[in-house]
């Protein structure tokens, strides 16, 4: 993996700001952009679809060398709910963070997030 993504905390409440980091852990001589989204994922067995999402706008622009490092903030919306499992499916909260890339898929880095409602 060639991104490699950490939270200061994994888990927050309603209305406060993630926080976290993301540091190329291999060159990505390909890249344009690098971005870090906040997303609210609805997914079932065969549909997925990001309900809410909220973007940093880029992080960097161009190629990514190896052993630099981004922090970025996204602020969680004050009515945020807590993510929800069912057998029908599943309701989350990601950060996901994207190196866009012309050529084939662009390299993603994910981590769920818990949210907490006080």
């Amino acid at each position: 993996m060639s991104l490699d993504l950490r939270l200061h905390e994994d888990r927050v409440a309603p209305g406060e700001v993630v926080r976290g980091w993301v540091g190329i852990t291999a060159p990505l001589p390909g890249s344009r952009s690098l971005e870090a989204f906040l997303r609210y994922v609805e997914r079932t067995p065969d549909y997925a679809e990001v309900a809410w999402e909220a973007g940093t706008g880029p992080l960097h622009l161009g190629p990514l060398t190896q052993g630099q490092a981004f922090a970025f903030g996204l602020r969680l919306p004050a009515e945020a709910t807590p993510g929800y499992t069912s057998r029908h499916g599943w309701l989350f909260w990601a950060v996901d963070v994207k190196s866009d890339e012309p050529h084939g898929h662009d390299t993603h880095a994910r981590v769920l997030l818990d949210v907490a409602v006080p």
